[in-house]
């Protein structure tokens, strides 16, 4: 089947199908369902909105756009299972105060992106209830994996624009004539993607959407969103993303470890001239009375009085010990010399390090959900 315009009014008297409604592999310019109660299957698999098919003069078959594509399901309730598989979205589409009772599925739906003079695709949502929801994670911003170079393009990404979900009153979504203009803040369509996504047991989802809603509740123009700006969306995405606060601590070692080695190059050189004895003083951390092989040294001072010993110094090797141990804070007899530059340098690092480590645990904390499954664990 093949409509230019597809319009299910029943505004005046409500409808109620009882049998399954099929309309797969249709092509639909612009479709209206309102105030209909489907209470049996409703399958659109297979369509695709805001394209129809017409035959020419020379009897071949060609497909149009619809000058105003929209794609508007209002005041709907759906009882059974609402598929929307491997649909194609050519236009805005509009889900207004509908009720999905059992599972809305767009498995493999695609949000088709045209030219600059049509609007593009998006899912604008309100009020809308959905007992289960099927939806790729990618259709939310793809969230970036382990890989460093993905981690650092989501550094200057926006994911709240990349997402595909809009809410009503946006600029991608236009609301047609005779449509009341009931807008659902973006946070909370985020929080009821979430609950969705926990029906369906659906980590990935469930991580995104809390990403997301977190960023639709704070305001770009406020204080607060600023310094999250300074430090960089805030390390762990929020306390969400692991592998980019890893990375981020991976960056900040290797921006302090050539300062270290200038240092330790410039003590190197500078007792080379003076010819002390020894010439290269090196300052031991000492352990406490307490023996122990290994401590985590975290909130301990650096610069506690100590034993000093006497090696000459690598300054590519010992800069990087020195970068990791300070940015770690870990109590492994960590050696440097005496001097006021490094103990600046090893300060500032040990307070990025402490800074970090919070975010590491809130991150972790947030993850248990996701991370105890694999590990075997019954919550």
């Amino acid at each position: 089947m093949s409509a230019n315009t597809f319009q299910w009014d029943s505004t005046s008297s409500p409808a109620n199908v009882e049998g399954v409604v099929d309309l797969r592999e249709t092509w639909m310019g612009s479709v209206r369902v309102k105030e209909v109660r489907f209470q049996d299957l409703v399958d659109f698999s297979r369509t695709t909105f805001g394209q129809y098919k017409v035959v020419d003069t020379d009897k071949k078959v060609k497909v149009e756009r619809h000058p105003s594509p929209q794609i508007l399901f209002e005041n709907n309730t759906i009882e059974n299972e609402a598929d929307f598989l491997h649909v194609k979205f050519n236009a805005p589409t509009l889900f207004i105060n509908n009720r999905f009772r059992s599972t809305l599925d767009l498995t493999g739906a695609t949000f088709e992106v045209q030219n600059s003079q049509v609007q593009n695709s998006h899912l604008c949502l309100s009020f809308n209830r959905i007992n289960r929801l099927v939806f790729e994670p990618e259709h939310l911003g793809n969230p970036p994996s382990i890989s460093p170079y993905q981690q650092f393009i989501s550094l200057f990404a926006k994911p709240l624009q990349s997402s595909r979900v809009r809410q009503i009153g946006a600029s991608e979504c236009t609301l047609p004539e005779n449509t009341a203009q009931d807008e659902e803040p973006l946070d909370d369509i985020y929080r009821t993607l979430g609950k969705s996504y926990r029906e369906a047991n659906d980590r990935a989802g469930i991580n995104e959407a809390w990403y997301l809603q977190t960023l639709a509740e704070r305001d770009d123009s406020s204080g607060g969103g600023q310094l999250a700006w300074v430090f960089l969306d805030i390390p762990s995405r929020y306390s969400v993303d692991v592998w980019r606060m890893v990375w981020i601590s991976v960056f900040i070692t290797i921006v302090f470890y050539p300062f270290y080695a200038l240092e330790f190059w410039r003590i190197d050189r500078a007792n080379k001239r003076n010819q002390r004895v020894p010439r290269l003083s090196i300052q031991t951390t000492a352990y406490t009375t307490r023996p122990r092989a290994f401590r985590f040294r975290i909130f301990e001072s650096f610069f506690a009085k100590n034993n000093s010993s006497a090696r000459r110094i690598i300054p590519w090797w010992d800069a990087a010990m020195l970068s990791i141990r300070s940015f770690l804070k870990l109590g492994l007899g960590t050696n440097y010399p005496k001097s006021k530059t490094l103990r600046v340098l090893t300060g500032l690092e040990w307070a990025l390090g402490v800074f970090m480590l919070i975010h590491f645990i809130l991150a972790v904390k947030n993850n248990l959900p996701f991370i105890l499954p694999f590990l075997g664990t019954v919550n």
